[in-house]
């Protein structure tokens, strides 16, 4: 394919997500899972996801999602039976480590902002995830989780220490 004709493919996919993006006004989760779904198929974050993103999501937790990925804080463990979760190491001084699932994070923004987070206007939540959530999900979708294989047994030790 010609560099002009993979331009104006690319350029028709991108009008193409903002009209669907736009049909799930009435569920940003919809809306968000579309992008990143988009995303995921392109192997890349253009810069019509960035845009479609930042609608859905409030700037800091947009930015801040983007330099976990940009700074390779995601890594995802993976059991030979499947079962997999996500770890977010942040970048403050702390180094703190947080094991994620997709709908769920034990940080304190989800647990105190996301989880019981108000209805706006609209009678949307007014956060729909956290940034280590965010993160996950665009590590993901771009494939840069850094893969760790564990076993069972371990998965278990990981999620429920003692």
């Amino acid at each position: 394919m010609s560099d002009d004709a993979e331009k104006l493919r690319q350029e028709e996919d991108e009008d193409t997500l903002d009209l669907r993006v736009d049909q799930f006004q009435h569920s940003t989760e919809e809306a968000a899972d579309l992008v990143i779904s988009g995303i995921k198929a392109a192997g890349e974050l253009s810069e019509t996801s960035v845009r479609c993103l930042a609608v859905i999501f409030d700037e800091a937790t947009l930015l801040n999602a983007l330099d976990l990925v940009d700074r390779d804080c995601v890594s995802k463990y993976l059991t030979p039976s499947g079962r997999y979760f996500f770890q977010v190491t942040s970048q403050t001084r702390h180094r703190d480590v947080y094991r994620c699932f997709e709908h769920y994070c034990p940080c304190y923004v989800f647990q105190n902002e996301v989880l019981r987070s108000t209805t706006d206007d609209r009678g949307k939540n007014a956060l729909l995830m956290c940034k280590h959530q965010l993160a996950i999900r665009l590590a993901d979708a771009l494939g840069k989780c850094k893969l760790v294989e564990i076993s069972n047994e371990d998965f278990s030790k990981l999620l429920v220490p003692g």
